[in-house]
């Protein structure tokens, strides 16, 4: 996973992910979490193909509220891989 862009960001930034061959369309997860490791919302949680994706996320809870200003750590898991990154939301 490269770093998100824009970054900071106000209100919608976009994750490049890239799903490894290895995965052969096995689950991927790539979630947010706050820096307490609470997770703050889940983006794809299932089987996704290899390939180049550019996932968004607008800033918002599961529960579809606004978070708070601050640092975020976005996580990729696929097949025998975790990448990680810091992303901050300035509202």
């Amino acid at each position: 996973m490269a770093q998100n862009y824009p970054n900071p960001f106000n209100s919608t930034t976009v994750l490049p992910v890239i799903v490894p061959r290895e995965n052969n369309g096995g689950r991927v997860e790539i979630a947010v979490f706050d820096l307490q490791g609470r997770r703050v919302r889940s983006l794809v949680n299932g089987p996704l193909p290899p390939g180049f994706y550019l996932v968004r996320w607008d800033g918002r809870s599961d529960e579809g509220r606004s978070v708070a200003s601050g640092v975020y750590i976005s996580m990729l898991r696929a097949e025998g891989s975790l990448q990680t990154g810091k992303m901050v939301l300035i509202r």
